[in-house]
């Protein structure tokens, strides 16, 4: 198979005196589709980041709205097991999702092709040299400077064409201006111009709205984290797919990836930007055929046990715990610590217990923050005590 791309980031940073007190409270390749795949017209991508979070109001699973309502003392006692199950099903469904971001405004095409490639030159070494899926004189940086220009031809024709143009001229503008992280930013964008189009539109999204500084509060945040774990299950569900199945597809599988992506997607509550466009993927279209119902579901199920727990706990774990003087407001470490000043009882029980000066959540309470979250009440036992203090009895109840 060939190719498929064608020629053509409130207030100050807070201090952890505030925080203290607040917890008191990518030359256009001309007549010659190099970069376009042959065996249908078109192509489409997949994943990335941030947007508002889908405030449902019909929570999209049964778990939730059994305990919704209850008093905390009401909770019945369940196994770890089961709440872990509880917890899963909540996080990967309708009712846990990301939003598609507001559209971006209109950026104009202000820089030659000339300046383009010169932004990249100055900001990432060697991306003169890089090859667009290793094809030897095929130079992934004529693709890019053709893109800034025209946007990404598997696009055309589609609402989303207007939608990645305007997010990779946001980039390459961000780089021009030499503002803070450019460097690391263009590498990601000519990085991902090496691969094929649904890896570029992917790339050009994430970091576009990066820039953009699309941001949003505590749960906001979590869920944005939270999808790219789910990400990480469907990814695992398609490698498994393809093996068992034995699926025709290349060493990235972006299309049959984009394929569950449409059929399961919104089961599990995946970012709903990526949902539209896999939905849009001829390749995923005319390779692989639409799941058949029953088989959604039980993919879905499957997505859900293949989903890592432990990992995006990590993940969260990390998160949460970084904060320092140096933190964006905007940040999740932040929003985290603004979110306790108002849901939590005890607010310094979030602090090391030897000094009370740095955040170090473990991982018990930070399931039950997760399950405040999504399941409208901790799932904790009765007996259940974190440093001294009732699991049940650390958030505020509803009034």
């Amino acid at each position: 198979m060939s190719s498929d791309s064608d020629a053509i980031i409130c207030f100050d940073p807070c201090t952890n005196e505030k925080v203290l007190g607040k917890l008191a409270e990518l030359d256009p390749c001309v007549g010659h589709d190099l970069n376009q795949e042959s065996d249908v017209p078109g192509l489409i991508p997949p994943p990335m980041q941030p947007g508002v979070v889908q405030q449902c109001a019909e929570v999209g699973n049964d778990v939730a709205s059994d305990i919704s309502g209850a008093a905390i003392e009401d909770v019945p006692e369940i196994s770890d097991a089961e709440r872990t199950s509880r917890l899963v099903a909540a996080l990967l469904s309708p009712a846990v999702q990301v939003q598609e971001p507001a559209d971006v405004e209109d950026v104009p095409c202000k820089l030659s092709p000339e300046e383009v490639a010169q932004v990249f030159s100055d900001h990432v070494p060697g991306v003169c040299n890089f090859l667009f899926r290793q094809q030897p004189g095929v130079y992934s940086l004529n693709f890019i400077v053709a893109a800034y220009e025209t946007g990404l031809a598997a696009f055309r024709n589609t609402p989303l064409h207007s939608h990645f143009t305007r997010l990779l001229r946001l980039v390459v503008h961000y780089g021009h201006e030499n503002r803070p992280g450019a460097s690391g930013y263009l590498r990601e964008v000519a990085e991902a111009f090496m691969d094929c189009q649904a890896v570029q539109a992917r790339t050009v999204e994430r970091v576009g709205l990066q820039i953009q500084g699309v941001t949003v509060d505590f749960r906001g945040l979590v869920v944005a984290l939270l999808g790219d774990y789910k990400g990480l299950a469907l990814k695992m569900l398609a490698a498994e797919r393809i093996m068992k199945l034995h699926l025709p597809e290349d060493d990235n599988p972006v299309h049959y990836e984009n394929r569950l992506t449409a059929d399961i997607g919104p089961r599990l509550g995946l970012d709903a930007v990526e949902i539209r466009r896999a939905e849009l993927d001829e390749h995923a279209r005319s390779r692989f055929r639409r799941l058949p119902e029953a088989d959604r579901d039980a993919a879905a199920a499957r997505c859900r046990e293949l989903f890592d727990l432990d990992a995006f706990l990590g993940a969260f774990s990390g998160e949460v715990n970084s904060f320092s003087a140096d933190s964006p407001s905007n940040s999740l470490p932040c929003q985290f610590l603004n979110w306790v000043s108002e849901q939590l009882t005890q607010k310094h029980i979030v602090f090391d217990e030897d000094t009370c000066s740095r955040v170090e959540v473990d991982r018990p309470l930070l399931i039950a923050v997760l399950e405040h979250l999504f399941l409208a009440g901790t799932q904790a036992s009765a007996k259940e005590i974190y440093r001294g203090e009732s699991v049940r009895e650390l958030f505020v109840r509803p009034h």
